[in-house]
């Protein structure tokens, strides 16, 4: 029976999170629509809390929630692939997956222990103080410098012409970050 809520609930949120996942990607606000998942899921954890149990309510906590958790879900891989260092992205990815996945075991055990003792109310109020602190921390937070990937394919040359060739592309304007990839020939830059 709980596919009968949860159906309808995934894909209302999928609806509503993708114009602002589209608008953030459009206008590079990747920042503020991260803010604003944050947000959404805050107000749904007091709009659980409140509503445990309560048909209505519960039914539009959990689209307000799955909406901001969803425009997370796509969110974060990009942020951090775009904070991190070029030749660091994948070390960074995969140190955010672990923490995503062991996220799932560690919340899902808590969860089920805060149930076992306070009911539902309690683990909306457990989600709701997360987070508040996750918030109060971003908010508070520098806002990172959000940078994209370009990769450039250089042809052969000879040794001294490829560090001329890379060394001009760390004086243009606008790069931040050179990892050459020896004997590829292929250059990423952060911008």
């Amino acid at each position: 029976d709980h596919w009968r809520v949860y159906v309808p609930v995934l894909l209302i949120s999928v609806v509503a999170m993708l114009p602002l996942l589209l608008l953030s990607m459009r206008s590079g606000k990747s920042y503020t629509a991260f803010r604003v998942a944050l947000s959404l899921m805050l107000v749904s954890a007091a709009l659980l809390a409140w509503a445990a149990g309560h048909g209505w309510g519960l039914v539009g906590g959990l689209v307000i929630f799955f909406t901001g958790f969803n425009l997370l879900e796509a969110l974060l891989p990009s942020l951090v692939s775009r904070v991190a260092p070029s030749q660091l992205k994948g070390t960074a990815l995969g140190v955010y997956n672990t923490c995503q996945f062991a996220g799932v075991f560690v919340g899902g055990a808590v969860g089920g222990v805060i149930f076992g003792h306070f009911g539902p109310a309690g683990v909306f109020l457990l989600m709701g103080t997360l987070l508040a602190l996750w918030w109060i921390v971003v908010l508070v937070g520098d806002v990172p410098e959000l940078m994209n990937s370009v990769t450039v394919y250089l042809e052969d040359m000879p040794a001294a012409q490829f560090e001329d060739r890379i060394a001009a592309l760390r004086q243009l304007p606008g790069v931040y970050d050179v990892t050459v990839l020896a004997g590829q020939n292929m250059v990423y830059l952060k911008v």
